[in-house]
């Protein structure tokens, strides 16, 4: 009987060091999810990760693009300086060419195509290679 007791409380204590260990990795990938959105550099989104991002953060702003448009790659660098000043904004690419589920759902037929989403809800659209002055203002209506 002893040694049952003996056994019973080394895999208590097994699981309580287990249940630690996954506690500080839940830790971690907030963590992470926090480092995301405060490192001011546009993430890369893919089907498998839009959603989960977009109903998991406060204010998000998506620029879809695709590899061969000329005005998607001249807003890119301007998305990039906007992500730097605005920290608390996470700021996501997605290249709709590998995203049809994405396209279909917000009824994408041009780009680049910029979604501003709230509390997971999208609140305004904006289509075409804007200037940096435009962008600014519609983040300061619609994510402010």
């Amino acid at each position: 009987m002893e040694h049952a007791d003996e056994n019973d409380k080394e895999l208590e204590e097994i699981r309580k060091k287990k249940l630690e260990r996954m506690m500080k990795g839940s830790d971690q990938g907030a963590k992470q999810k926090s480092e995301i959105i405060s490192r001011g550099k546009p993430v890369l989104l893919n089907e498998a990760n839009f959603w989960e991002i977009v109903q998991k953060t406060a204010r998000v702003l998506i620029d879809c693009f695709a590899d061969w448009c000329g005005p998607c790659k001249r807003l890119e660098p301007i998305f990039e300086q906007l992500a730097g000043v605005h920290r608390d904004i996470l700021f996501g690419r997605i290249n709709v060419d590998n995203a049809p589920k994405i396209s279909s759902q917000f009824q994408i037929k041009g780009i680049p195509l910029m979604l501003f989403f709230k509390t997971g809800q999208l609140v305004n659209k904006l289509l075409g290679a804007q200037s940096y002055e435009t962008i600014e203002a519609q983040i300061k209506r619609f994510l402010s």
